[in-house]
């Protein structure tokens, strides 16, 4: 018997016959009942499988088909038949069946009873679909032979009746994919129905190795586990213990597949709406999968190279919204060489028209596949912060031209969003604003990544000696929050600059360059960008790299051990986009049930102007938004007023929105309701703020883009694609491998029959051996007969020649420096010495590189320098350890395992305040910004410190006494004074040539004492500094002031400051060659240390007191007359 669907058609799913039962009263009854439902039927008509010819998406109203077959009063064959009927419903729909002793319902059936944050959402969300069943035959039975009531007991195996019907979803269970796979991997189906031969696999592995990797899990489960489920390191723990539980049977089986099959269970995973394939998925990673071994095994050894472009066309045309180009050499004439490839899926190209505003463009240069090529990808940020992509591949290398590249195919490819429509564009010192407007971005504004630019980025702007100059006033220029705290440390900067004794324009041109760029790196700049998210730099795309390698190397961080075709880097890079998506959709399905929540909350609220609001927007937002949306409605509720005024100069009313926490902030003023609000917090993330919301009564969903609406899941786009007309496919399916070996083309005809260079190193080499005696000093004899290149400093002089002449020399000339500079693109590419160029059947071509190249790419990732420091400081402590009295015990891979007795809490040498060491202290940096830094100690790195810190006493720009005057100074210092950091503020002459320092002490937290002024035998005492321990000299006198006169030091007038010794009252004093006046030098004498025989002869005997042994010649000298 046939029953009618839920659109009128013939829908024969169940099968009903009239049929005896007897109660338990011994009553025989007839009633017509369900005794057969058609699983497959139902599955090949609901569920959008390929391989289903009888797939109608018209009689598809899953809740219609529920209120059809589960009706109430309906009486079926047993309990299992309706059970079976009610679980397949709930596999093809989306949600998973409960079963209890009298009732059937959804798994999210009932109220929340945990407290728990699982990532899917809370399991009980209110949902309503239930059905109360009755048996219909009990059986009669007493409890003891003593008993005179009978009991009676339920048998499920005879008919049963529905007593009660309700198959609405309702509370917070929405019905579908990602509801399925929440609630399954809640319910713990997916790790208790793996079926009997995935387990009996990894036991016997287990048993084999003793062990089981997280990659080998996820290869032998991901097959059997639907392709919508991600794959997290719960489920490997978890499956690590069920194989573990499992080992017993496994053994006790001795191996028999069949006695182990029955002792565990065997189901089917792959039979559900989690396992089926949509737009939104991307056939391409199925076509993918599928075509992938076709493909490499059917190639000979160099035309495997070439596979990658059949393997692209193969997907391109079968699965929708896919498009793909290759990077072709223009340069060249003749065969086409492919430089590189990019693709698109039609997830992609949907994130890009939802989340373009701000992109992140990078290539990461590591050997993850054979031709060395870098992995480059549009990266972005969803609405939720996760990571999406608008396209990617692998291109030659990081150049102009291949960054032109993918914004063309940007273009083409998405056209519902322009280049022009991208607002912001982040990168690293590669990109310019200039650059980032040439490549077609004309609308947006480039953001320098924060990261970068102070790691390394301002050190090559400003050179070695320019940054250490301007360190301090660099870093707080690019971290300024108002245009007035960036303007105050750009004139300090000028000032230092400007001020010094000799001025470096270069350096000068290089600071007036930084000011006018800081739109695209300084903060409150990027602030006032819209949309900028309140992002700082390219994480985008650094994220993406960080993220790519993990999942290349299964998990591995930090190191790279993944080489592959570009085939099998397509085929891998398109299952992460797929692992990527399913994670998305988790965590949007989580957040909608959040939402959902919320909404129920509101409606059972009072119905004030504020709950009907938030519903309103609730409706339409995504869960980030919402938030944001919700915090701003109360924010504008609590503290903000409204009012209309009428504007002085245009006589028009305007709206003002004034703060109620501080009345005397000037007011927001609208001119209209469609204004806009300049405030960061509207511009962040380009929303509705507070003030918008006060001033428009509420939410407005014109001021909401469409990346702020709600989505159900990732999905895709066709917009702009169009079905490829390429040659047939049948010819690709039908790719033969030709037994030619690959084409070798010489090296001369490899690049049109031009060489890279003409002539040989001896042409601009003159070695005349009359000559040969004449060295220079510093020039060693070549020991071996070898010819050598250039070394690094030629060649820098040589380019940095050639780069100031180009723009004097002529138009012909130019063409022929363009072409060589070409040429050393190229090079820097691949090494053609370690490549070979192969050419396929197809006219295409590509440079091969050899095993030795490929085999020297780094493993690990590039570190930042405070890393270096930080790990080899690390490393310099593990060695120390057994000194200082600890136990060490050493295991493999560097670890070490240290007993402390406490806690080592670091403090600052410089301020002796927690949590930083003096590298990176801010009072520090805040003495740098107008005074030049000396580190005196005896450690070697900071060796040549005390002898500059001596020459620049000597030299150093000093004020007149304008009269005999008595100055007060100190004459002697006291323990405490001697090993303090000091600050040198002036020098003075007086008019009998005594000479005078006006320095200040600094306590111990580096704070300033009163300044006062010392003799020359004072100042030669602090800045003599023989200890390890660091002593920190700030000289403020760089920066001249009126009235100061530089000294004129010439090499006849150099004297000696310096010469210590240890007078009775324990202060260091000067000897000079008249030591009977004890007067300070002229003002023309110079700072230096002792000559090298008075360094040999002044060694101390202890290390507490310097003596000071004068030569001969000294001593003569120092006789009076």
């Amino acid at each position: 018997q046939r029953r009618l669907g839920c659109c009128g058609m013939p829908f024969g799913i169940i099968r009903k016959r009239t049929e005896d039962y007897i109660s338990h009263d011994n009553i025989p009854h007839t009633a017509e009942m369900v005794v057969g439902f058609d699983k497959e039927k139902f599955k090949n008509t609901c569920l959008a499988g390929k391989n289903s010819p009888t797939y109608n998406p018209s009689l598809c109203n899953f809740d219609a088909i529920a209120n059809e077959l589960f009706k109430a009063d309906e009486k079926w064959e047993s309990r299992d038949l309706l059970y079976d009927a009610f679980k397949c419903h709930g596999k093809l729909h989306g949600w998973i069946p409960a079963l209890q002793q009298k009732q059937m319902s959804c798994n999210r059936f009932g109220k929340n009873s945990t407290s728990r944050d699982y990532v899917g959402g809370t399991l009980k969300v209110g949902c309503t679909c239930k059905l109360d069943i009755t048996p219909l035959v009990k059986e009669k039975y007493f409890a003891t032979k003593e008993s005179k009531k009978a009991s009676y007991k339920d048998i499920w195996d005879e008919p049963v009746m529905i007593r009660n019907a309700n198959c609405e979803h309702g509370g917070s269970c929405m019905p579908g994919k990602q509801n399925l796979i929440a609630a399954t991997q809640r319910a713990g189906g997916y790790l208790n129905e793996l079926p009997d031969i995935t387990m009996f696999t990894l036991c016997n592995l287990f048993e084999q190795d003793g062990k089981l990797s997280t990659s080998l899990i996820k290869k032998v489960v991901g097959p059997v586990w639907p392709k919508n489920k991600v794959f997290t390191k719960n489920n490997v723990f978890n499956i690590r213990v069920r194989v573990k539980r499992s080992l017993a049977a496994f053994k006790s089986a001795n191996g028999d597949y069949e006695d182990f099959k029955q002792m565990v269970n065997a189901s089917d995973l792959l039979s559900g709406i989690d396992d089926e394939v949509s737009l939104n998925d991307d056939e391409a990673v199925e076509m993918a999968q599928s075509l992938w071994a076709e493909v490499m095994n059917d190639v000979d050894k160099d035309e495997v190279l070439f596979s990658f472009i059949d393997y692209l066309e193969l997907i391109s045309v079968r699965a929708k919204g896919f498009v793909y180009e290759l990077a072709e050499d223009k340069t060249k004439v003749g065969r086409k060489r492919v430089v590189g490839v990019i693709w698109q899926t039609a997830t992609m190209r949907k994130n890009f028209e939802l989340f373009g505003d701000f992109i992140g463009l990078d290539m990461m240069k590591r050997g993850i596949n054979k031709l060395l090529w870098p992995y480059a990808a549009v990266a972005m940020y969803d609405d939720m912060r996760q990571l999406c992509l608008a396209c990617e591949g692998v291109l030659c290398g990081e150049r102009t031209d291949m960054y032109q590249f993918i914004a063309n195919f940007l273009a083409s490819s998405t056209p519902e969003r322009t280049l022009e429509d991208v607002k912001i564009v982040a990168g690293d010192a590669f990109f310019n604003q200039e650059l980032i407007e040439r490549l077609g971005f004309s609308n947006a504004t480039l953001i320098l990544d924060r990261w970068h630019l102070l790691d390394s980025g301002l050190q090559k702007m400003f050179g070695n000696s320019g940054y250490s100059k301007l360190s301090g006033h660099l870093i707080r220029m690019v971290e300024s929050n108002s245009e007035s705290e960036f303007d105050s440390y750009y004139a300090s900067a000028h000032v230092l600059l400007t001020s010094m004794e000799r001025r470096d324009g270069e350096l000068e041109k290089t600071l007036k360059k930084f000011g006018d760029t800081r739109k695209n790196f300084v903060s409150y700049c990027i602030a006032a960008i819209p949309g900028n998210r309140g992002l700082l730099g390219n994480a985008n795309s650094e994220q993406n790299h960080s993220s790519a390698l993990a999942y290349l190397n299964d998990g591995v961080k930090g190191k790279n051990y993944y080489c592959q075709h570009l085939t099998t880097l397509i085929k891998d890079l398109l299952h992460r986009e797929q692992w990527k998506r399913n994670k998305t959709n988790a965590l949007i399905f989580k957040l909608n049930q959040e939402l959902s929540i919320e909404k129920a909350r509101l409606s059972m609220a009072p119905a004030t102007d504020t709950n009907t609001d938030l519903i309103t927007a609730a409706d339409k937002l995504n869960n980030n938004s919402y938030q944001r949306y919700k915090g701003s409605r109360n924010r504008a509720d609590a503290e903000l007023c409204v009012s209309s005024d009428i504007c002085p100069l245009t006589q028009e009313t305007v709206i003002k929105v004034s703060s109620v926490k501080h009345p005397d902030a000037p007011p927001r003023i609208f001119h209209s309701v469609t204004d806009r609000c300049k405030c960061h917090g509207r511009l962040k993330e380009d929303d509705m703020c507070a003030h918008e919301i006060k001033a428009n009564g509420g939410f407005q969903i014109s001021f909401f883009k469409t990346c702020h609406l709600k989505r159900e899941c990732v999905e895709g786009s066709l917009s702009g694609w169009a079905p490829p007309t390429t040659r047939p496919i049948d010819e690709i399916i039908g790719y033969e491998a030709v037994s030619t070996p690959a084409l070798t083309v010489p090296q001369s005809e490899q690049e049109d029959g031009t060489d890279f260079l003409v002539g040989t190193p001896e042409d601009g080499v003159v070695n005349k051996h009359e000559n040969a005696a004449a060295l220079p000093m510093d020039c060693f004899p070549e020991k071996t007969g070898k010819c050598k290149p250039l070394d690094t400093h030629a060649v820098k002089t040589v380019l940095s020649q050639v780069s100031a002449a180009y723009g004097r020399v002529g138009e012909d000339l130019q063409f022929e420096m363009s072409a060589l500079v070409l040429q050393l693109q190229e090079l820097l590419t691949v090494d053609p010495n370690k490549s070979k160029t192969v050419i396929s059947h197809s006219g295409y071509s590509v440079k091969q590189p050899n095993q030795s190249l490929i085999s020297s790419q780094p493993k690990g990732r590039l570190m930042p320098q405070h890393e270096i420091r930080s790990k080899n400081a690390s490393k310099n402590v593990n060695r120390l350890i057994q000194n200082l009295g600890m136990k060490q015990v050493v295991v493999r891979n560097e670890a070490v395992e240290v007993e402390l007795n406490g806690r080592n809490v670091t403090h600052c040498s410089f301020c002796k305040e927690e949590s930083h060491a003096f590298t990176t202290c801010p009072n520090r940096e805040a003495f740098k910004m107008n005074a030049r830094e000396y580190i005196l100690s005896s450690n070697l790195k900071f060796a040549t410190n005390q002898q500059a810190l001596r020459s620049r006493i000597g030299s150093m720009p000093h004020s007149l006494a304008q009269k005999v005057e008595g100055l007060s100074y100190l004459g002697r210092l006291d323990k405490t004074q001697l090993r303090s950091n000091f600050v040198l503020h002036e020098a003075r002459i007086m008019v009998d040539k005594t000479m005078y320092y006006h320095v200040s002490f600094l306590n111990e937290h580096a704070q300033p004492g009163e300044k006062s002024w010392i003799s020359w035998d004072v100042m030669n005492t602090i800045i003599t500094h023989s200890n390890v321990k660091r002593k920190f000299v700030f000289d403020k006198t760089i920066t001249h002031k009126q009235g100061w006169i530089h000294q004129n030091v010439s090499a006849s007038s150099v004297g000696l400051l310096g010469v210590a010794s240890v007078s009775n009252d324990g202060n260091a004093v000067l000897s000079f060659h008249d030591t009977s006046k004890r007067k300070s030098p002229s003002s023309s004498s110079v700072v230096t240390d002792k000559p090298q025989h008075e360094q040999e002869a002044s060694k101390p005997s202890t290390p507490k007191r310097l003596y000071r042994v004068a030569s001969e010649k000294e001593q003569a000298l120092s006789k009076p007359s």
